[in-house]
Parts: structure tokens; sequence; C-alpha cells
């Protein structure tokens, strides 16, 4: 059975405790609907649609931000320690998630990633332009090895899993659970 993975899994600095993603239905259009939450201690499930997430700065706005171009099944994201701690047993975390089934002779699970530090409009504009060139899933699609495009650091037989229409139907909780309802993007309705 395909499980979530995290791919890859971002600890940061406590202090920046606002996460910062983007899960409309008009990716990559310059929309500003952008959804800024703090995480609980516990892992939340949310989708995105154009596979950056970045923690900021409450106060000065600044963070870091990660595009995983290869990972659409959405985020997980959780906070730990009291706000503006500086403990280092505290963090804030968020990690990128696909779906796949690891078996005996998987052949190794290689991804690139893309991370920079700034404000959510600078990052956001510099991942827009690391797309054009590198090949990545999108929302609402199932690709198969056949019909997508060749890229040793992307492997596309993975398909991402979610609710077509965004997901918000599964914000909180995890994938597996909702497996049965929520079909894969791309797949067949009845």
């Amino acid at each position: 059975a395909r499980k979530t993975h995290e791919t890859p899994a971002v600890f940061i600095d406590r202090r920046f405790a606002v996460l910062v993603y983007y899960a409309g239905h008009k990716p990559w259009t310059g929309d500003r609907n952008l959804t800024y939450t703090f995480p609980p201690s516990k892992n939340v499930y949310m989708p995105t649609t154009e596979g950056w997430a970045a923690y900021i700065d409450p106060v000065t706005g600044w963070g870091v931000g990660v595009l995983a171009p290869h990972a659409w099944a959405g985020l997980t994201a959780y906070r730990v320690g009291p706000d503006w701690s500086t403990a280092s047993s505290d963090c804030s975390y968020f990690a990128h998630t696909i779906r796949m089934q690891l078996r005996p002779g998987l052949k190794p699970y290689s991804y690139k990633v893309y991370v920079t530090v700034g404000r959510i409009s600078t990052m956001r504009r510099l991942f827009a332009k690391i797309l054009k060139f590198q090949p990545h899933l999108v929302p609402g699609t199932s690709p198969t090895a056949d019909e997508a495009p060749r890229d040793k650091e992307l492997d596309l037989s993975v398909s991402a899993a979610g609710s077509k229409g965004g997901g918000a139907d599964v914000v909180g909780v995890n994938p597996e659970q909702q497996q049965q309802q929520a079909p894969e993007y791309g797949a067949e309705e009845s």
C-alpha cells in the first residue's frame, strides 16, 4: 500500500513561527490568496498546489522557504516549544510529502529541492522561475512513466494523493486515513 513519505523534512529555528504556502485553484498565476498559519504541536496535514512552503518570522516577514517540485501530496507541519524559544530542542517543522510504496528492490529515489531565504513575494518569484526549467508534478495530474518528461531527479511514477478541487477537506487528517475517500489526482470519478 502507498504510504505518505516526507521528502524532505525541514526543521527550522522555532522563532520562525508562521507557515506560509499556496493551496488555491490558480497556481503560479500570481494569485495572492496565500495561507498563513501557526501549526500546533501535533502533526497536521494540508494541501498545497504550488509545491513550496516557508516559515517566516511573524514580526519581520522574513523567512526560509523550500520548493519540492516532485512532491504534490501536500504538507505536514508542527511546532515544538513556546513562542520565541531559542532552545535547541524547539523547532518549526514542515515536510513536503509524496505517496509511494516501499518494497524490496525499489530503485533509489532521488529528488531536488530548492531552499531560499527572504520575504514570501521574493521566494515565490524565484520558485516560479525555477519551475520554468525544472520538471515538476502538477496538481490534477497523475503522470505515468510514458506520459511524463524524462528526468533522473524526478520519479514521476509516484502520483500525488488528495481530493480534487484543492483537497481542503484533508487538512489536519493523515492522508492514509483519507485514502479511501479521496481519489488520486487525475483518477476517474465514479
